[in-house]
C-alpha cells in the first residue's frame, strides 16, 4: 500500500466512519419524516392549495368522483379527483373570496356567503343581511332576523324551518338522508339543555330532550353528536373557567336512545397518543359519527412526531373509537411537521384535511386504500428538506455531548500538565507507560461517568441499532479499539509523541461517540 496514503489514515479511516454516521443519521431523519402515520395507512399525498386555513366539505360525484373547493388567487376554484385520487378537473370561478367566505358546491352550482348576504355564482344576490349561513349537503340553512330559513339551490326559494335567538342558544346541523337534524343547546350554572329535532317535508319533530349536568366551574364550549336509527352519541368539549394560567379543557361522551331517554352516564374522555406515552392533549375540530355501530370520532390534536427537530410534538389528525363504558381506542391518521387542522371524511376509508405552511396551505389527503393512494405517493422536495433541516439543527446539538463528557477527558489533560510541570523530563523521554497512563485515566472516567455522556434521552430517541441493551458499552469499546489501533499504528509511521497519541485517541474517541449520539443528547 501507498506509504504516503499510510500517513493519512489517522484523520481518512476516522472521517470515513463519520460520514457513514452522518449518513446513517440522514437516513433515520428521512424515514422519521416521512413515517405513515399507522401501519393500516398511508402518507400524506397532497392534492391541491389554499390561501385560507379552511377546507369547505368535499362532495361526491354521482360517478364518485371528488370535488374540493379551495381559495386561490384571492378567487373561488375546484378540483376533481377520481376514484383513483388523480386529478381529473381544475377550474377557478370569477367569485371574489376571504376568510369569511362560506361556499355551497354541488356539481355546477356554488352559493357562497360573504358574512353579510349570499350569492350565486353569477353574484347575483338572494339574500341579504344573514346572520349565519349553514352549508349541507344537499340544502343550505341560513339565520336571518332570529329565524332558521332553509334555502334550496335549485330554485333558490326559501322555507321558514324554526325560530330561533342565538343569543340564548347555539345550534349544531347534520344533513342524512331522512331531512335535516338540529341540535340546539344552551346553558346555565346547573348544565346544558339540549334539544335534537328532525326537519323533512316542511315539518319539525324533537326527537331527544334532555339536561346534562356539568361539573361547578366547566363551561361548555361546544358539542358533537352522531344519530343511528334509535342510539344517539354525544360529545361534549368543556373548559375549566380560570382567571389565571392556561386554560383546561375536558372532553364528555354520553351514548343514550332517543326512544327510551334515560338518565345515562357521561364519561370523561382521554385519547392516548398512538406515537408517544402521554395523551393527546387540546382536542379540537372533532367529527361525530357512528361507523359499523361504534360511535367514532375524528379530530386534530396535539401529539408526539419525530418529523421535527426541536419539537417532539404537533398537531395532526386522529380518529378515535369510542366504547359505550367511554374507553377509547385512538389511531393516527397524518403525521406531518405542519399544523394539520380542518379534517373531514371523504368516505368511510378516506379523510382530508388542511396543513398550515406559510401563506400558500397544503390540502392533504390519506386513507386506509393503500393500494390506490401509494404508487401517487412520491418523496417531495419537502420531505428532503426537512430531512436535511432536521439532520443539520441535530448535527449542531451534537457537540453538547462534548460538553456532557468533559469529565471524562479532564483527567488525562490534568494528567499531561502535571508530566510537563513536575515531571518533564520523563515526558520528553515518552516511556510506554506514559501514554497507557493518559488513555487508562480516560477509560476509567468514562466507565465511572458513562452516565453523563449517555442520558436519557439517547435511549428515549435513538434508534434501536443505538439503544440495544449494553449498546453503551459496545459502541464504547468498539470506537476505543479503532482509536487505539489508529494511535498505534500513527506512532509507527507518523512517529508521534505520547502527549499528541492520548490528545489524538482521546479526541477521536469522543468524536466518534458524538457523531453517532450527540444528535440525541437534548
Amino acid at each position: 500500500m501507498n506509504k504516503k496514503f499510510l500517513t493519512q489514515l489517522y484523520w481518512v479511516i476516522p472521517g470515513v466512519i463519520m460520514v457513514f454516521g452522518l449518513l446513517l443519521l440522514f437516513y433515520q431523519n428521512f424515514s422519521d419524516v416521512t413515517e405513515p402515520p399507522a401501519q393500516d395507512w398511508s402518507r400524506a399525498l397532497t392534492v391541491g392549495e389554499t390561501e385560507l386555513n379552511k377546507l369547505p366539505p368535499v362532495k361526491i360525484t354521482e360517478n364518485g368522483e371528488f370535488v374540493f373547493t379551495r381559495f386561490e388567487g384571492g378567487k373561488l376554484a375546484t378540483t376533481t379527483l377520481g376514484k383513483d385520487f388523480t386529478v381529473k378537473d381544475q377550474k377557478t370561478y370569477d367569485i371574489p373570496v376571504d376568510k369569511w367566505t362560506q361556499v355551497y358546491q354541488q356539481e355546477d352550482r356554488i352559493i357562497y356567503f360573504d358574512f353579510k348576504n349570499i350569492y350565486d355564482q353569477d353574484k347575483n344576490m338572494i339574500i341579504s343581511d344573514v346572520e349565519k349561513f349553514y352549508p349541507l349537503e344537499t340544502t343550505i340553512l341560513y339565520i336571518k332576523e332570529n329565524v332558521l330559513y332553509q334555502l334550496s339551490p335549485e330554485s333558490k326559494k326559501s322555507e321558514k324551518v324554526m325560530d330561533i335567538d342565538l343569543k340564548k342558544l347555539d345550534i349544531i346541523l347534520q344533513e342524512n338522508e331522512a331531512g335535516v337534524n338540529i341540535l340546539a343547546y344552551t346553558s346555565d350554572p346547573n348544565g346544558v339543555n339540549i334539544t335534537l329535532q328532525h326537519f323533512t317535508n316542511g315539518k319539525m319533530n324533537t326527537v331527544y330532550q334532555s339536561k346534562i349536568k356539568v361539573d361547578p366551574g366547566k363551561v361548555v364550549n361546544d358539542i358533537s353528536f352522531a344519530l343511528d336509527d334509535d342510539k344517539l352519541a354525544l360529545l361534549l368539549q368543556e373548559e375549566l373557567e380560570s382567571t389565571q394560567g392556561n386554560p383546561e379543557f375536558f372532553n364528555y361522551f354520553m351514548l343514550t336512545s332517543v326512544t327510551s331517554p334515560n338518565t345515562d352516564p357521561l364519561y370523561e374522555l382521554t385519547f392516548d397518543d398512538p406515537a408517544g406515552n402521554n395523551s393527546l392533549s387540546e382536542v379540537s375540530d372533532v367529527i361525530l359519527k357512528f361507523s359499523n355501530g361504534t360511535p367514532t370520532i375524528l379530530f386534530h390534536a396535539n401529539g408526539r412526531t419525530k418529523t421535527q427537530f426541536n419539537d417532539s410534538t404537533t398537531f395532526n389528525i386522529y380518529t378515535a373509537e369510542i366504547s359505550e363504558s367511554g374507553s377509547t381506542k385512538t389511531e393516527r391518521r397524518s403525521n406531518t411537521a405542519e399544523i394539520s387542522t380542518n379534517p373531514q371524511w371523504m368516505n368511510e376509508e378516506t379523510i382530508a384535511w388542511v396543513d398550515l405552511d406559510g401563506d400558500s396551505h397544503k390540502i392533504k389527503i390519506s386513507s386506509a386504500d393503500k393500494a390506490t393512494i401509494s404508487p401517487l405517493l412520491e418523496f417531495s422536495q419537502d420531505d428532503w428538506l426537512e430531512s436535511l433541516g432536521k439532520t443539520i439543527g441535530m448535527i449542531t446539538s451534537s457537540f453538547f455531548g462534548i460538553a456532557f463528557s468533559v469529565i471524562w477527558f479532564i483527567w488525562p489533560i490534568l494528567f499531561i500538565v502535571f508530566m510537563y510541570i513536575f515531571r518533564n523530563r520523563i515526558a520528553d523521554r515518552d516511556p510506554i507507560w506514559y501514554f497507557y497512563t493518559g488513555i487508562g485515566l480516560y477509560a476509567i472516567a468514562a466507565i465511572i461517568w458513562k452516565d453523563r455522556f449517555f442520558v436519557d434521552n439517547i435511549y428515549a430517541n435513538a434508534p434501536n441499532y443505538l439503544t440495544f441493551t449494553g449498546s453503551s458499552y459496545f459502541y464504547m469499546i468498539l470506537f476505543a479499539i479503532i482509536a487505539f489501533w489508529l494511535t498505534i499504528h500513527t506512532k509507527k509511521t507518523n512517529d508521534w509523541a505520547g502527549t499528541v497519541r492520548i490528545t489524538y485517541f482521546v479526541g477521536i474517541h469522543i468524536l466518534l461517540l458524538t457523531i453517532f449520539f450527540g444528535p440525541y443528547v437534548i
